[in-house]
């Protein structure tokens, strides 16, 4: 099982809601790739943000406003 998969099983005895993030063929712009796409930017930007100088923690950097914007679509999805 992937991780995906893993995930999805977790939010859905969590949240008792699928994602229908494991269909095959996602429309762009439907809510289960943005929510993908969303976890996929946290995960990049988290490494960057956590392991690199903290400046973000002062001034508001591009790649926090991406963070944060990730975090704003995964909560609108779920």
């Amino acid at each position: 099982m992937t991780v995906l998969g893993i995930s999805t099983a977790i939010v859905y005895i969590a949240l008792d809601t699928r994602l229908g993030c494991l269909d095959a063929n996602l429309a762009p712009d439907s809510k289960p790739q943005k929510m993908i796409d969303s976890v996929q930017v946290l995960f990049e930007s988290f490494h960057k943000l956590e392991f690199g100088i903290p400046i973000w923690k002062y001034v508001s950097t591009p790649r926090w406003r991406k963070f944060v914007k990730a975090s704003d679509v995964i909560a609108e999805c779920v």
